[in-house]
C-alpha cells in the first residue's frame, strides 16, 4: 500500500471516528442492521455523506486494549494492518488486544511509529489472512 493510500484512509479513517464521537451528543443515532424503528431521516445533503461514511467505514472501525490504555483504529489491509494513534500504545508492551466490530478479540503486535511526532502508529492482527472489513477510499 502506497503513501498515498495510506493518507486517504488516515483521512477517512479520522472522519469517521470524528463523526462517531459527535453523533451523541447531538443526540442522534445511526439505524442498527434490523432495527428499522430506529432509522433516522437526515436533515440536509451534509447529514447526509455524514452517515453514508459512517456505514461504509464503521465495520473497519477497531477498540484497542492496551492493558493500561484503550483507543480506536481502523484496518486498512486484509491482512490485519491496522492504523491507529501513537498516545493510544504509549507505554504498551509488543502485543495489544484488539476488538473488531463482530466483537471478536484478536492480539496484535505493534508494528511501528511514525517519524517526526505525528501521532500515529500501526500494528497487525497476528496469524490473520483475510476475512477482514478494511477502510475504503469509496466516493460518497
Amino acid at each position: 500500500m502506497n503513501t498515498k493510500t495510506y493518507l486517504t484512509a488516515t483521512v477517512t479513517g479520522l472522519a469517521v471516528l470524528s463523526i462517531q464521537a459527535l453523533a451523541s451528543p447531538i443526540g442522534f443515532t445511526l439505524p442498527q442492521q434490523n432495527q428499522d424503528s430506529n432509522l433516522v431521516i437526515a436533515q440536509n445533503s451534509e447529514e447526509q455523506t455524514r452517515i453514508r461514511v459512517n456505514q461504509a467505514a464503521s465495520p473497519s472501525v477497531v477498540y484497542i486494549n492496551t492493558g493500561k490504555s484503550s483507543g480506536s483504529g481502523f484496518i486498512v489491509s486484509r491482512d490485519g494492518l491496522i492504523l491507529t494513534n501513537a498516545h493510544v500504545l504509549e507505554d504498551a508492551s509488543s502485543t495489544v488486544t484488539v476488538v473488531l466490530a463482530d466483537g471478536r478479540r484478536l492480539p496484535a503486535d505493534i508494528i511501528g511509529f511514525a517519524k517526526n511526532s505525528l501521532d500515529l502508529a500501526a500494528i497487525k492482527i497476528c496469524n490473520q489472512n483475510s476475512n477482514l472489513n478494511i477502510l475504503k477510499h469509496t466516493p460518497i
